[in-house]
């Protein structure tokens, strides 16, 4: 029986530009998961990274692994009794823990991949949506522990590739608003590489600008190049004049990205395999976006 597999990504960036080798991207995910830190997601949802395998070939390292998804119980809040309408309470009138804090309900999971070169962190989404995975980790990772060793740390949701290409080429663009943290050095065309450097130059961690036209406005390398890194380290707002003569806005937060792949449900085996192939596939363009 064929079944689907939908993937998204983040993109997972130092700030300290020292801190950018693939080895300390790989220290870091497994410091996090082998210390079980625990991230929110919102109110009574909370998650953490586990399973880790390392995996080393022809793309470098690699870590593949699970999101774990659960619901948070408040040790503070008493448990319910809906048979006697009493609240499970001590002598002294406290809550009485009935579980094991460590142990947490309505557990979910599903698997992720991380390409240390590149820094890409490919997931299926079938659990956790891009945003809330962005959440997640940026969690995690503000955790006072982590913070110490590893400095600040940037999640940016990817986004979809076709909606990218439908900015570029979509006709009567009045304005374009592009804003995005400072890209990594890694596999950059020469007009990235030269954004990259500029704003390095300018010693910005962050850079926005605004275009507006009255007509349409017309792309140059350097905007295109710019588009293409904003759709991987920030997003992207444009505004266009319709056939119906109103102004429409067209923002990348809603446009994550999430690439579709099938596999054989016959063998477990196949759902993995057919995971990380289309995972790479994947990852291999959006390492050159920065």
């Amino acid at each position: 029986m064929k079944r689907v597999i939908n993937i998204s990504a983040v993109n997972i960036k130092f700030v300290k530009s020292s801190m950018h080798k693939p080895h300390n991207y790989v220290k870091l995910l497994k410091y996090v998961s082998q210390n079980h830190f625990i991230g929110k997601i919102r109110k009574h949802s909370i998650g953490m990274l586990g399973e880790l395998n390392t995996i080393t070939n022809a793309n470098g390292v690699c870590i593949s692994g699970m999101i774990y998804r659960f619901t948070d119980i408040d040790d503070t809040c008493p448990w319910f009794n809906t048979k006697t309408n009493q609240l499970i309470l001590d002598d002294k009138g406290e809550p009485i823990p009935l579980v094991d804090k460590n142990n947490k309900p309505n557990t979910e999971t599903t698997r992720f991949v991380f390409f240390s070169n590149g820094h890409r962190f490919l997931f299926d989404n079938k659990i956790i949506a891009p945003r809330s995975l962005q959440k997640l980790l940026d969690s995690i990772f503000s955790i006072n522990e982590v913070r110490k060793m590893f400095g600040n740390i940037e999640v940016e949701v990817e986004t979809s590739q076709d909606k990218v290409k439908e900015i570029v080429k979509i006709k009567n663009k009045r304005s374009l608003f592009l804003e995005f943290t400072v890209p990594n050095p890694d596999d950059l065309s020469a007009e990235k590489a030269k954004v990259a450097k500029r704003i390095e130059m300018l010693n910005l961690r962050k850079y926005n600008e605004l275009y507006v036209s009255d007509d349409s406005i017309k792309l140059d390398d350097e905007a295109k190049a710019k588009i293409d890194i904003a759709s991987s380290n920030g997003k992207i707002i444009v505004k266009t004049l319709g056939k119906d003569g109103k102004i429409h806005t067209m923002s990348t937060d809603e446009y994550p990205l999430d690439e579709k792949t099938y596999y054989d449900g016959k063998k477990t085996s196949n759902y993995f395999n057919a995971f990380m192939s289309k995972s790479e596939e994947i990852w291999k363009i959006l390492k050159k976006r920065g």
